[in-house]
């Protein structure tokens, strides 16, 4: 904990939720979810939903940019 930097952390998080980059936000919020608490604690969960789970966001995200646009 001593190498990370929160307060630069939370500044950058902020930039990622306006505008054009608001989807990363919410990949990154899964993201840490799914590789830190799934992994460690649900592993067998996270063997057989992962590429799923991914695909799905992924694809709806596109799908949603291609209707927004």
């Amino acid at each position: 904990m001593d190498y990370i930097n929160t307060s630069v952390i939370c500044t950058w998080l902020g930039w990622l939720s306006v505008g054009i980059n608001s989807s990363l936000l919410a990949y990154f919020v899964f993201g840490f979810f799914a590789q830190g608490y799934l992994r460690r604690y649900r592993p067998v969960l996270f063997a057989k939903w992962n590429m799923m789970i991914a695909a799905g966001i992924s694809g709806g995200e596109l799908f949603l940019l291609a209707r927004w646009l």
